[in-house]
């Protein structure tokens, strides 16, 4: 709908047009191998030389413009167009060297071209012909369009970026990248890398801005008391890594403010990040205040629930699952601050019941993230602190952009477990499970887990058990072998798994749903059923499960009977790739993004210039100087026309309206003039 729109939108591709050396011969062999196939197929190619005269016939069907052209081999080419002048046509001198595109074809007095396209904005390109592939719409039109649209605004376009931070980072100008992203001079790209560092820029100053607008009110200040911390390492024999430590104090600091804390906890699998929140819960109870920890569904609520009971009774702390719709009693129970752990979903958030005190929520994600908005915890009037934690590295260009309100806590690996992982076909299972046995003779553990589907586990209690009496029969004979599914009682679960962790069973049958249960130490293999089933993130965190207690463990993968070429590509790379970032952004070039934001997330920003995967170095500068720039102005007031940018490219993806910003700051402006010369003389008399 503007030019400047159009000329926002990037190609598709650049195409490199052969270039023919004609000579005055009548020979095609001429041409040079690639000109040659080229032209001989109909398509193409390119022709340069200096401009030997040109003129224009008047003729009874309209004028005729021509030029003859004089290339470096001594030939003479004569270029005629009659629909209309071709571009540059008045910029074109007599000695000027311009490209053409066409098809030659020989004539009476040489070569010809007929009707050919001028090379570039007037004829004086490179070679590389911009494709926007736009379905309907030729592209020589369109690059006719985009060639005007740069000649009328060459000079005209204002720099919305500073000049400082334009020259620290040796930006080339506006003019001259959207020039050299439509029609470039070479390969080095250096228009599309100024434009899809401004879009990154642009868009991280909009969530900076919009972080300042959307939290000014004050959150809760809790005090960093440490009885409970200290009671809970005692009785569970916690011992924090360095890492852990820091991320730890940078918690407490933003659980000491009066704003509200909006953290990210990420790390690679076998981080213990649920000790990091466990730690931090308590903490907010010490306060007389309530935590809610939300999960993706029910199920994982429960399963986390199961598994932190305990731990939160032994230091005095009255936890509560409520799978649905909580009852009268529970109702009560949170509304007294009686219930001072509540493990449920989102749902809890959606239709809140009254509460005493909400002072934290914990939201653990995972395959789908960015489910709580933050801005909905502010509305709600209440402010309390927010800690996401993710079971696996989750993409950058996810954590900077749907997560780009957030301050990101990051987990070191202080202790590295380096998990070999072998892949085997559905014929070779029986090796897999050698190794199973060598290790249990050993006296070590392993889980042999199969995949869940949309409705539950696959595997039933009885399907389950049947398969663990034929493996205690034939693969691992005199093994001691338990079962863990959800279809059993929470009791059962409770029993089996604590035989499990003391060593009374030796191969735990279970789902994927073991990924949500403590690390067992001396559990060092694990046998992944299926496995071309699975989600990458899925395999990583089953392979990261293991091996904990020992210098390596092993994730044996057995596929099924006819697994696809591409599941076995798949399951090839993740076995030679051990960084979860790394597996993080095969994820989500996998499934996509769509697959990984879930109902409550934020749709992802569309980038026409910038691609957050390969320009991820960018995306981290960008991010840095835009958080230093809202830092120093974050009113708006010294960067209006950066402002007037965002609200432009990223104000509808933001949500913001920022024109009352814009207004705000020139208003700002206007009481900053009146008060300029009392400044001055305040500076000039120290």
């Amino acid at each position: 709908t503007s030019v400047g729109e159009f000329l926002s939108h990037p190609p598709k591709d650049h195409l490199k047009v052969p270039l023919a050396k004609l000579t005055s011969s009548d020979e095609a062999a001429d041409l040079d191998d690639e000109a040659l196939n080229a032209a001989e197929e109909g398509e193409d190619v390119m022709v340069r030389g200096k401009v030997a005269y040109r003129f224009v016939r008047l003729t009874a069907n309209g004028a005729r413009y021509e030029v003859r052209l004089k290339n470096r081999q001594g030939g003479l080419i004569r270029c005629t167009w009659v629909a209309a002048a071709p571009r540059g046509w008045t910029q074109w001198t007599v000695g000027m060297e311009i490209a053409l595109v066409g098809i030659p074809e020989q004539s009476d007095d040489g070569w010809a071209l007929f009707e050919s396209e001028p090379v570039g904005i007037d004829g004086r390109g490179s070679g590389w012909m911009p494709s926007y592939a736009i379905e309907g719409v030729d592209d020589r039109d369109l690059r006719t369009l985009a060639a005007t649209a740069l000649s009328q605004t060459c000079g005209q376009l204002r720099e919305p970026l500073p000049r400082k931070l334009v020259e620290y980072h040796k930006l080339i100008s506006l003019d001259d990248a959207l020039r050299d992203a439509h029609f470039p001079s070479n390969k080095a790209g250096k228009g599309r890398t100024r434009l899809a560092f401004e879009e990154l820029l642009l868009l991280q100053a909009g969530i900076g801005w919009r972080a300042k607008r959307r939290n000014p009110a004050r959150g809760m200040s809790h005090k960093v008391l440490h009885r409970a911390v200290g009671d809970l390492g005692v009785q569970q024999n916690i011992n924090l890594t360095d890492s852990q430590e820091a991320v730890f104090s940078e918690i407490r600091r933003d659980l000491k403010s009066n704003h509200a804390m909006v953290r990210l906890l990420q790390g690679e699998v076998g981080t213990d990040k649920t000790t990091i929140a466990m730690l931090t819960a308590a903490v907010v109870i010490q306060n007389k205040a309530q935590v809610l920890y939300v999960l993706p569904d029910a199920d994982s609520a429960e399963r986390r629930f199961l598994f932190s009971e305990g731990v939160f009774r032994s230091v005095g702390f009255s936890p509560v699952f409520i799978p649905a719709a909580p009852t009268r009693g529970q109702l009560d129970a949170i509304s007294r601050g009686e219930a001072q752990v509540i493990f449920g979903t989102k749902a809890l958030l959606e239709k809140a019941p009254k509460w005493a005190k909400l002072g934290l929520v914990i939201v653990e994600e995972r395959n789908e993230y960015g489910t709580v908005d933050p801005a909905s915890l502010v509305e709600s009037g209440s402010g309390p602190d927010l800690l996401v934690i993710t079971d696996t590295p989750i993409p950058s260009s996810l954590t900077l952009t749907v997560f780009g309100e957030y301050r990101m806590s990051m987990l070191a690996n202080d202790y590295r477990i380096h998990c070999s992982s072998v892949v085997f076909p559905q014929a070779e299972r029986n090796e897999a499970y050698q190794t199973v046995r060598e290790a249990v003779e050993d006296g070590r553990q392993a889980f042999v887990v199969f995949p869940v589907g949309e409705a539950g586990d696959l595997l039933g209690t009885e399907d389950a058990l049947r398969y663990a009496q034929a493996l205690q029969s034939e693969a691992l004979e005199g093994a001691r072998i338990g079962v863990y599914c959800s279809a059993m009682s929470r009791e059962d679960r409770v029993r089996v798994f604590e035989d499990f962790q003391h060593r009374r069973i030796d191969v735990l049958v279970a789902t994927t749903f073991i990924e949500e249960a403590p690390v067992v130490s001396n559990a060092s293999v694990v046998v992944v059923e299926h496995a071309d089933h699975h989600e990458l993130a899925r395999l990583h965190r089953l392979r990261g499960h293991v091996g904990q207690g020992y210098e390596s463990g092993q994730c044996l993968m057995v596929m099924s009977e006819k697994p696809s070429q591409d599941a076995k590509q798949r399951l090839t790379q993740l076995s030679a790739e051990r960084d979860g970032f790394k597996i993080a952004e095969m994820d989500l070039k996998e499934r996509g993004w769509d697959a990984l934001l879930g109902d409550g997330a934020e749709s992802p920003p569309e980038f026409r210039w910038a691609d957050p995967v390969l320009d991820h170095r960018q995306l981290l500068s960008a991010r840095d100087e835009a958080f230093q720039l809202v830092k120093q102005d974050p009113g708006m007031r010294r960067n209006r026309e950066m402002a007037e940018a965002v609200a432009v490219r990223w104000g509808p993806w933001l949500g913001e309206d920022f024109s009352t910003a814009k207004a705000d700051s020139q208003q700002g402006e206007g009481r900053g003039k009146g008060n300029s010369k009392g400044r001055r003389r305040r500076r000039r008399r120290r």
